[in-house]
């Protein structure tokens, strides 16, 4: 969480305390986690602006299934995403 919040503080996004979701001591390959549950939930609402990830491997284990993921229920929804770690971001196109 502080390497999301760090990035955050560098590009000025702020970020609301009651949308950070984690699943601490939860398995990343089942997709009942309440973190992730609670994300999807807050996604469908459509009040989110930008997803701040550490890792691909946070959402599922499986690199494909997060760049699914994030296809299909974050750029699908005009929503920014970024992964922390690798320096993915939906909102660069020229990578």
């Amino acid at each position: 969480m502080r390497s999301c919040r760090e990035l955050a503080d560098m590009n000025g996004i702020d970020i609301v305390d009651e949308l950070i979701f984690s699943d601490s001591s939860v398995r990343g390959c089942r997709t009942r986690r309440p973190g992730f549950t609670a994300l999807c939930s807050e996604l469908e609402r459509g009040e989110i602006d930008i997803v701040l990830i550490f890792s691909t491997n946070r959402l599922y284990l499986k690199t494909y299934k997060s760049l699914q993921f994030v296809e299909e229920e974050i750029v699908d929804r005009g929503i920014r995403g970024v992964f922390v770690r690798s320096g993915i971001d939906t909102a660069d196109t020229d990578r």
